[in-house]
């Protein structure tokens, strides 16, 4: 290793001290800590401002899966907005006051059929890695929607992340694929990212079939 690259690599662990430390500094105050990738900014700057288009007084949303990078989503969305992660140290970046310590296939443990959008964004390949888990998460969102609510679901379609396509799993039909009305958007299902071929999709509850 030459001196150059020996001097690189002691200011790695320097490096990440320093964005650990901003990254505190950051939560304290407040600031928001957006991602600055295709997918999370197709989630901010086009999703978000469908769903509010279509929210109403009152209307319910659940968002799975809480970070410090989804913070400062919440006051971004003109819904009564509630967290879940089974994480208890993330509870801090969770809806204060409306955040539930808890797994995303025990969502009855915890609410009623209330919601009128849920947001289910990276949790396939990150925990809920396996096709049973799944089908939980996808009973868990049907039994918590009200009729016709959304469940937008988020995750990178690939085989290094799932070994099974969304499409076949039975409780899947519990629901109808929609083209939400977002410009450029012709399909329900829409990738994102090409770089993890993170997907979007579209869905509205429907009858148990």
């Amino acid at each position: 290793m030459t001196q150059e690259h020996r001097g690189f690599a002691a200011w790695k662990p320097l490096e990440r001290l320093a964005r650990s430390i901003r990254k505190r500094i950051a939560i304290w105050r407040d600031e928001p800590m957006p991602l600055h990738t295709p997918d999370r900014e197709f989630l901010e700057q086009r999703i978000f401002p469908f769903l509010n288009a279509r929210a109403a007084a009152g209307q319910k949303l659940l968002f799975i899966g809480v970070a410090a990078y989804t913070r400062h989503y919440y006051p971004q969305l003109r819904y009564d907005v509630h967290t879940i992660d089974f994480n208890r140290r993330a509870k801090k970046y969770g809806h204060a006051g409306r955040h539930v310590v808890g797994s995303a296939t025990e969502l009855t443990r915890f609410y009623g059929r209330e919601f009128d959008v849920i947001v289910a964004n990276g949790l396939i390949g990150y925990g809920l890695d396996d096709r049973e888990g799944f089908r939980r998460l996808l009973q868990m969102c049907h039994a918590c929607l009200r009729e016709g609510g959304v469940l937008i679901l988020g995750y990178n379609d690939n085989a290094s992340h799932l070994d099974f396509a969304v499409r076949d799993v039975e409780e899947y039909r519990g629901f109808e694929e929609f083209v939400p009305a977002i410009d450029s958007v012709t399909a329900a299902t829409m990738k994102v990212n090409p770089a993890n071929d993170h997907t979007f999709v579209f869905l509205k509850r429907g009858p148990l079939r």
